[in-house]
């Protein structure tokens, strides 16, 4: 599991996280970025289903009909693959 992190923070962070990763705590360093990439991508979600829901409140009847919309069009696209 460590190696997969280190990949992948290599990839994206290039030489600066290899310059961190390289000293004796690099593990430490390792699971504090990954646990921010993990922090940012759930703020990220989070705004996304609070703008969503504000979208919903004020189209309510809109939104409940584009809901119903988007739930039938994933059956028939989940029927269809089977």
């Amino acid at each position: 599991m460590q190696d997969m992190k280190l990949g992948v923070l290599n990839r994206t962070l290039g030489k600066f996280g290899k310059k961190y990763l390289l000293n004796s705590k690099g593990y430490l360093m390792i699971e504090i970025i990954h646990y921010l990439l993990l922090t940012m991508i759930f703020n990220i979600l989070f705004r996304f289903n609070f703008i969503l829901n504000q979208i919903l409140v004020k189209f309510e009847q809109t939104g409940v009909e584009l809901l119903k919309f988007s739930w039938n069009a994933c059956l028939s696209l989940i029927h269809d693959a089977y």
